[in-house]
């Protein structure tokens, strides 16, 4: 015969206690009332009892987990904290529990205050039948049980929708580093990692705007002295005889001397201006914030640069290269800034290298208007590509070497 295992009498016990899920706090001063309401609720629930309502209130702030207390039924009267009063302070402690009121007082604009006031479920009025007062209990627990369910399914879309929301901001950066790294490839000539032709159209019509602004602004004064270091300065370099390099060390070595073109920059010009490889052995370098005189001398320390600077091909094999430069300014008529666009001075700038080539290479030349102004007729001539350039009254041309016209 098998004996009485009280190992199987706690599994018993605490499967028991698993099933009583709800914790319910009675409140009354009178112990019989309590047994009452314990003898009813016992089998289904945990009941916690107090005498009265400091007694309860210390009960649940002790409570390891005041949150499980689904349930608090109170006796409305009671000396020193009425049932009402009582159940108001137990809502900010334990805001999700079902509140409510047992008591044989019956006046009716006491119920709707007391419901109000301590937002309570149910008033019950004694004397009550025990299988009504159940049937309210476990009615009123399961709205709490829905209610909660009702909770934990709004935190659990919250927590979708938050992590949604991250995934589509993270997919968004994302997006937007990828379309940037898109954006700076397109913008960028992948040999000398230089700028092209592509980032010069986006980006230029900034720079031209402060300088236009800038003449636009002197024009509605004239007093004041004329704005020129706000002016653009557009370098076009050519490598001289470039070709004999390809022909000479092969094409890949050739690479290797287009590559070295962004380094020399550098050294010479500051970040914010504009380095644009416009296509072969050809450089664009737009340049804000210098006169004529500063340009001049750019122009010849990038001339010196390049021609200065050491190529090798290996141990015992290297050699140099020269160059040629053409620069214009923009506006290129200061008193009438919107005479040509940014285009046509690129255009100018062009031929002045033109010129520079023409007259021997190793060379830059510098092209300026010496009037105040400029008609069609002057403008159509001077961008005509079989014009060349010469000095006169109008035209003046600065360079390191004498030009003749060939």
């Amino acid at each position: 015969m098998q004996l009485f295992s009280t190992h199987k009498l706690r599994n018993i016990q605490a499967q028991e206690q698993a099933i009583k899920k709800h914790a319910i706090l009675v409140v009354d001063d009178e112990v019989a009332n309590r047994k009452v309401i314990t003898s009813i609720l016992q089998y289904e629930f945990i009941v916690l009892e107090a005498s009265n309502g400091v007694e309860a209130i210390e009960l649940v702030q002790k409570h390891p987990n005041p949150e499980s207390i689904s349930m608090v039924i109170s006796d409305q009267r009671m000396p020193h904290m009425s049932g009402v009063e009582l159940l108001s302070q137990l809502a900010k402690i334990i805001p999700k529990s079902v509140r409510i009121i047992v008591s044989g007082y019956t006046d009716v604009e006491s119920f709707i205050g007391s419901i109000n006031k301590a937002n309570i479920y149910k008033f019950i009025i004694k004397p009550f039948e025990r299988a009504d007062f159940l049937w309210t209990i476990e009615r009123a627990l399961e709205n709490f049980e829905l209610q909660q369910k009702h909770d934990t399914h709004l935190l659990s879309l919250e927590y979708i929708v938050a992590e949604r929301t991250k995934e589509l901001a993270d997919k968004n950066i994302e997006l937007e580093q990828a379309y940037k790294k898109l954006e700076d490839i397109s913008l960028t000539d992948p040999l000398t990692q230089l700028k092209n032709r592509r980032y010069l159209d986006k980006h230029i019509d900034a720079k031209v705007g402060l300088s236009l602004k800038a003449f636009q602004n002197w024009q509605k004064d004239t007093t004041n002295p004329l704005p020129h270091n706000e002016q653009l300065t557009f370098f076009m370099l050519d490598l001289d005889n470039f070709k004999s390099v390809n022909d000479t060390y092969g094409h890949e070595y050739g690479d290797e001397v287009l590559k070295s073109i962004k380094p020399l920059l550098e050294t010479l010009f500051r970040s914010s201006d504009i380095f644009i490889r416009l296509g072969g052995e050809e450089f664009l370098i737009v340049v804000r914030d210098i006169n004529q005189t500063d340009a001049q001398i750019l122009a010849e320390r990038l001339r010196k640069t390049i021609k200065q600077y050491v190529f090798v091909v290996n141990s015992y094999t290297n050699f140099s290269i020269t160059c040629s430069i053409g620069y214009v300014q923009y506006p290129y008529i200061t008193e009438q800034p919107n005479a040509l666009s940014w285009q046509q001075v690129v255009k100018l700038t062009d031929k002045a290298l033109y010129l520079a080539k023409n007259n021997g290479r190793d060379a830059w030349v510098g092209l300026s208007h010496l009037n105040n102004n400029i008609n069609e007729n002057e403008i159509t001539k001077l961008l005509d590509p079989d014009e060349i350039l010469t000095q006169n009254n109008t035209i003046n041309l600065v360079s390191n070497i004498t030009l003749t016209i060939k």
